[in-house]
């Protein structure tokens, strides 16, 4: 036994109880769907390469909150002492 379509969208409409049977009925009318899913079709494209843009931009975020977390406890280094700039050496005139 097959299922047709429309008893696949109508299962879905039951599944998200009656709000779901009204904006299915608005969509079947409208055709809002189609008009929202441009939108989003332009906001986040399908296409396999702008995954590789994502998984770099995810990167960068975590490279810089962690660099930003791990910042503060950070000390810098103090200078090496050699006596070279002292008032008491003999390189001082």
């Amino acid at each position: 036994m097959s299922t047709t379509s429309t008893e696949n969208t109508e299962a879905k409409r039951e599944a998200f109880g009656p709000v779901g049977k009204i904006v299915g009925e608005l969509d079947d009318r409208l055709g809002i769907a189609k008009g929202g899913r441009s939108l989003l079709d332009k906001i986040f494209p399908d296409h396999w390469s702008f995954m590789l843009g994502e998984i770099a931009l995810y990167s960068f975020v975590i490279l810089m909150a962690t660099g930003i977390f791990l910042t503060p406890p950070s000390s810098p280094p103090r200078p090496y002492s050699c006596g070279l700039h002292s008032s008491e050496g003999s390189f001082s005139q």
